[in-house]
């Protein structure tokens, strides 16, 4: 193979992984702002209801409810005001970008994956290209 044909190549395949990383990055973090947004709602919610009917009138008492109630359950309830750690997102470019090159190359170690049914057919499409790409690319 001649050093332009190796290029092209090169440029090709870096040129499909970043089409296929915009692809799964913009469907899967819309889904996941999606989903973050109605957890919170939620969270909203079943904290204005614990304040509303658990001592209503003493906020010692309706922290420390909140608080033991949040550990019990495994999800937050408490003031979702307060300044804490927010979780990175799943699906950041970076990570859509490692997830299109691990389809190409079949490796498939990690615990991401489409959560969607366009996400998971465009996935396999992307793998009967990409695939055949890769192989020729290392080989």
């Amino acid at each position: 193979m001649t050093p332009k044909e190796w290029l092209a190549l090169f440029a090709f395949y870096a040129a499909y992984l970043f089409f296929g990383a915009s692809v799964f990055y913009h469907n899967e973090h819309a889904l996941e702002t999606d989903r973050r947004a109605d957890e919170l709602a939620e969270r909203i919610e079943m904290n204005e209801l614990l304040t509303k009917y658990l001592a209503p009138h003493d906020r010692e008492i309706q922290g420390e409810l909140l608080v033991r109630l949040s550990e019990y359950c495994d999800k937050k309830v408490t003031n979702y005001t307060l300044d804490e750690y927010v979780e990175p997102y799943t699906w950041n470019f970076y990570h859509s970008f490692y997830f299109a090159f691990i389809v190409c190359s079949t490796i498939g170690y990690g615990n991401i994956s489409p959560n969607n049914t366009f996400g998971r057919i465009f996935m396999i499409f992307y793998a009967l290209i990409g695939l055949p790409v890769n192989g020729f690319f290392f080989a």
